[in-house]
C-alpha cells in the first residue's frame, strides 16, 4: 500500500507514522517540501505517485496568526483538502 500522509511532522501525523506497519509505504512531505496553500503543487504531488490513499492530518493551527493570515489558513484549511 502506497500512503500519502499531509501532515505527517505535526502531532497526528507523527503519531499515524508510529502506527504504520512496516510494509505500508508512506510518503510524509514536510512544509519545505509541499506548500499546501499551492493547490498545484498538491495536485501534482498526488499526480506524480499512484497513492492508494491520501490522509490530510495537516491544518493552519495558529489560531492567532489565522486572524492576520486569514487567505492562508482557509487555503490550507479548505481549499487543500477539498484539492
Amino acid at each position: 500500500m502506497n500512503i500519502l500522509l499531509l501532515g505527517g511532522s505535526g502531532q497526528l501525523g507523527r503519531e499515524i507514522l508510529l502506527q504504520t506497519p512496516p510494509r505500508v509505504r508512506v510518503a510524509a512531505p514536510g512544509r519545505d517540501e509541499l506548500d499546501l496553500a499551492a493547490p498545484d503543487a498538491i495536485e501534482a504531488l498526488i499526480e506524480s505517485q499512484p497513492f492508494d490513499v491520501v490522509i490530510n492530518a495537516a491544518a493552519y493551527t495558529a489560531v492567532d496568526r489565522a486572524e492576520e493570515e486569514r487567505d492562508r489558513a482557509f487555503a490550507i484549511n479548505a481549499e487543500a483538502p477539498r484539492r
